[in-house]
């Protein structure tokens, strides 16, 4: 479906579409449809709305009420401008996010202030790997420029928090399961908490150094592992 919409206050606009049919032609019939005609149309009818989530709804929330920024199912052929990649290589495949293999670092678009919430489904493609982890840094491209959290790091031995590049926690348990679906939760609170949540189990419960007041990036990364996520949620407290 083709939709042109065009307004103006006082002059006269004519618009020309031409469409051109791909190599072997369209699949079925092109025509137009009239504006009045839109409403006995199924395809123009608007989607049924979305059940918004309530805030019980949101597990772990450690006091804060969340706010969701941004969700995606990446549903679609490529990343879109919501995403920018800081390292490394990432693609969609069949709906489903894929890093690189490489050191890949992918960062949403806009710099959120603390409290910050990432949530995600993850696993690996293959029979080893780790490394299927969150960040919030001032620079998408260097790990040292913030908060690094860790799931299966170290060759997929523990979990762990970096903060500017210096490891300050430690998590044994749980580590990535080849051919296992895992829901991870990242959060770090405006008293300093850091969080490492994974399937419902608390890794690691962090609490030392006082929180920068800076907006940063959150995001994704891989490192030596090519990592499959779904199901990203992006959340900020209110």
């Amino acid at each position: 479906v083709l939709l042109f919409k065009l307004s103006t206050v006082n002059d006269q606009w004519r618009f020309i579409a031409e469409v051109t049919p791909p190599p072997g032609g369209f699949a079925g019939k092109v025509q137009v449809v009239a504006p009045e005609q839109f409403a006995a149309r199924p395809v123009f009818a608007p989607p049924p709305p979305r059940t918004k989530e309530t805030d019980s709804e949101v597990k772990y929330a450690a006091g804060v009420e969340w706010k969701s920024v941004y969700s995606d199912d990446f549903e679609r052929d490529a990343l879109g401008a919501r995403w920018r990649i800081g390292s490394g290589s990432w693609k969609l495949n069949g709906g489903i996010l894929m890093s690189g293999g490489g050191v890949d670092f992918l960062a949403y678009a806009e710099k959120l202030p603390l409290p910050i919430r990432i949530e995600y489904d993850t696993r690996v493609t293959g029979q080893t790997g780790g490394d299927l982890s969150s960040f919030w840094l001032k620079d998408p491209s260097s790990y040292g420029s913030g908060y690094m959290m860790g799931f299966g790091s170290n060759g997929n031995t523990c979990n762990k928090v970096m903060i500017d590049g210096a490891e300050v926690a430690h998590g044994e348990r749980p580590v990535v399961t080849p051919g296992k679906w895992h829901h991870v939760i990242a959060q770090i609170l405006s008293d300093g908490r850091v969080q490492l949540i994974v399937d419902d189990q608390l890794s690691i419960n962090y609490q030392k150094m006082p929180p920068p007041a800076d907006p940063r990036f959150p995001g994704l990364w891989c490192w030596g592992t090519q990592g499959a996520f779904d199901h990203v949620h992006i959340f900020i407290g209110r």
